[in-house]
């Protein structure tokens, strides 16, 4: 964040009189930002698959393809899926740090990705605390 961000974000945290919940990229996802509530615990979130994870996926389902084929394309699709909950869990890493230049943020995550395949599962802690 650049210092007039900052400010501004530390302007309207203080007009809410709390935290503001902030959603990674991959879990700003209309449901989720609707049921958030004041004060509530970070909601745990499928990464939804990208146009190349459910190709894979499809082409793993088809039974035209040889089993080394159909492992392989399972495999490519997780791995996909692992780096898109990687990806996030690193923004909610960032964003959710304690503060930068000593100034803390005025946000908590409002939501965190579900574990899915091989991925750790991201527990979200308290309002204002970091991300495990």
């Amino acid at each position: 964040m650049h210092s007039s961000d900052s400010k501004a974000a530390a302007d309207v945290a203080a007009l809410a009189g709390q935290m503001l919940p902030w959603w990674p990229d991959l879990l700003r996802l209309p449901s989720v930002i609707r049921e958030r509530a004041p004060g509530a615990r970070a909601a745990v979130v499928e990464v939804p698959a990208n146009d190349r994870e459910k190709i894979l996926r499809r082409a793993a389902a088809n039974e035209v393809f040889d089993v080394t084929s159909r492992v392989a394309a399972t495999d490519m699709a997780n791995g996909i899926r692992n780096d898109r909950i990687d990806h996030t869990s690193h923004d909610i890493e960032i964003f959710c740090k304690e503060g930068y230049g000593g100034r803390p943020n005025q946000g908590v995550a409002g939501a965190g990705p579900a574990q899915s395949f091989t991925c750790a599962l991201f527990v979200p802690g308290r309002a204002g605390h970091r991300a495990a």
